[in-house]
């Protein structure tokens, strides 16, 4: 092919195959994968599991446990008896009320 002006010729030889291969390694991406399945179990453990607080109180030669829930807690009642149980003795246990 002629430029124009009589700048000389181009000429059409050859192609060069090739190929380009990419290799994208994320080392990152295994820890971010445990980091989130442990967030996620601790964010369900969190809505789950019931909140509650238990005391034990010595007091002239005995204990008194009391216990206090986050919420309604229809268990918590059984929870604070099952406390004085393992403890045993002469445990006294009060929950959401006063005992004297």
């Amino acid at each position: 092919m002629d430029i124009p002006g009589g700048l000389g010729t181009i000429t059409f030889e050859d192609v060069r195959r090739y190929g380009v291969i990419e290799v994208h390694v994320d080392h990152t991406q295994t820890p971010v994968l445990w980091i989130t399945v442990v967030l996620f179990l601790s964010m369900l453990g969190s809505l789950l599991i019931p909140r509650r607080r238990m005391w034990v109180k010595a007091a002239e030669g005995r204990l008194e446990l009391a216990g206090l829930a986050r919420g309604e807690d229809p268990t918590l009642e059984r929870a604070v008896e099952d406390l004085a149980r393992r403890i045993g003795g002469d445990a006294v246990a009060g929950v959401g009320r006063r005992i004297d």
